[in-house]
């Protein structure tokens, strides 16, 4: 695992003397790289905020090859009490040893704020409310961890709105089913934040998303509060880290969030048939693809050891893999590219 770098130490002790002297309530968290085309929408979602509190936001640029850092600098010195960069010479995200979480962690945890909101570099907020009203809300419900609202879908490539992002199913039940909390529209209680970071020590698990198990973590222990409000815009662009045109990497991220249910099912001490039932019929179809023959015949067996199916979908789906295993790749990336499109 790699050190902190001397450049990045020294960033960080900067801030934290910044912030004993202001003590911001909330600390934004931004991970940003190669956004030059998105970043200053982010970063004017940030500045605009009205609130009577102090907030930083913490812009982490992961040495961008682009002009990125360029315009975090422009912000950092317009908005110097607010935006607090952090500017990279390597890559942190590519080394894939959970450096980058540290790296955020620990600057977070040194502003010292109370609350945590989490907003990428390509997404942006446009209520300028968003922090008052959510600090409003945790400030006077201290039985709740967190809370989350909608955000508008903006596809770059038709450069227009193609829907919601955002559910009210954020129970610890619901989101072990599907994660439908949008990222940008968050924020939640630093300390409980910690205590996910110190107990489920997620840079070990090598989670393809990071957020899912911080939502279950906090729906787990306290309560989230899905507010019906819209806070921002998620920005759909193709292959990022959570779309993508690739059929392989659509089946291990679908794997990687189902390993993150089975985890916090384990860790709960609760069970789903159903998890692990579509666990091992994406199993299925990554042996498939990969034209494996004998995980196909491994997954195969377990499942029909397994799971007694009805005429429900995974039957349907596991049939139509077994029986057209060349047709299912091709759907399948059909499938992807009208997702990413929509």
């Amino acid at each position: 695992m790699s050190e902190l770098s001397q450049t990045v130490t020294s960033q960080i002790n900067k801030i934290q003397e910044d912030c004993a002297k202001m003590k911001p309530l909330v600390c934004i968290r931004c991970i940003t790289f190669n956004h030059e085309p998105y970043i200053r929408d982010a970063l004017e979602g940030f500045v605009m905020q009205k609130t009577n509190f102090p907030f930083v936001a913490i812009v982490h640029d992961d040495a961008s090859a682009d002009g990125t850092a360029d315009i975090i600098r422009e912000y950092a010195e317009k908005y110097p009490d607010i935006i607090k960069p952090i500017y990279e010479t390597e890559n942190q995200y590519s080394k894939r040893d959970g450096s980058l979480a540290r790296i955020m962690n620990k600057v977070c945890e040194a502003t010292g704020a109370k609350y945590i909101a989490m907003c990428e570099g390509d997404d942006y907020w446009t209520d300028p409310h968003k922090l008052q009203k959510q600090v409003d809300f945790l400030e006077s419900h201290p039985d709740y961890a967190m809370c989350c609202g909608k955000a508008y879908k903006y596809n770059q490539e038709l450069q227009r709105k193609v829907g919601m992002s955002g559910s009210d199913k954020c129970s610890f039940d619901d989101l072990i089913e599907s994660n439908g909390i949008s990222t940008l529209t968050t924020l939640f209680n630093a300390s409980i934040y910690r205590d996910y970071s110190n107990n489920i020590k997620p840079e070990e698990h090598h989670w393809s998303m990071g957020d899912k198990p911080i939502w279950l973590y906090m729906a787990l222990i306290s309560k989230i509060k899905y507010m019906d409000c819209i806070f921002g815009v998620y920005r759909i662009l193709n292959n990022s880290a959570s779309h993508f045109s690739n059929f392989e990497k659509w089946i291990n991220f679908r794997l990687s969030s189902l390993k993150i249910s089975m985890y916090f099912l384990e860790f709960s001490h609760k069970k789903s048939i159903s998890i692990n039932e579509r666990y091992q019929v994406y199993k299925l179809m990554n042996a498939v693809v990969h034209k494996d023959s004998n995980k196909v015949i491994l997954y195969k067996n377990k499942i029909k050891t397994n799971y007694k199916f009805g005429y429900n979908k995974n039957a349907i789906w596991i049939l139509f893999i077994l029986l057209f295993p060349k047709l299912t790749t091709y759907v399948t990336k059909i499938y992807l590219m009208n997702k990413n499109k929509y």
